[in-house]
């Protein structure tokens, strides 16, 4: 098994800073018949960055913290990072 995290940290981390910096969207060429996607793939993406974010994913994540749907999130994602950093 392949832990792309693990073999690749720094990639990784920025492909999840760039989700972070777009808003965190999922996006269908269908129709999204599991809404609850959108929101299981913010906390994906938040949690990892999370682990693996550093100073410049705290910067990305300020963004998000007003936001009702991911600051929760976001701010415990910043703890993280601050509190490893």
């Amino acid at each position: 098994r392949l832990d792309l995290a693990a073999t690749y940290p720094d990639e990784y981390r920025r492909l999840l800073e760039k989700v972070a910096r777009g808003g965190i969207v999922v996006t269908s060429i269908k129709p999204l018949r599991a809404p609850w996607l959108v929101e299981e793939a913010g906390r994906f993406v938040l949690g990892k960055l999370a682990r693996l974010g550093g100073p410049a994913s705290v910067e990305i994540l300020r963004p998000l913290v007003p936001d009702p749907q991911w600051g929760v999130a976001a701010v415990d994602a910043i703890r993280a990072i601050q509190s490893r950093c």
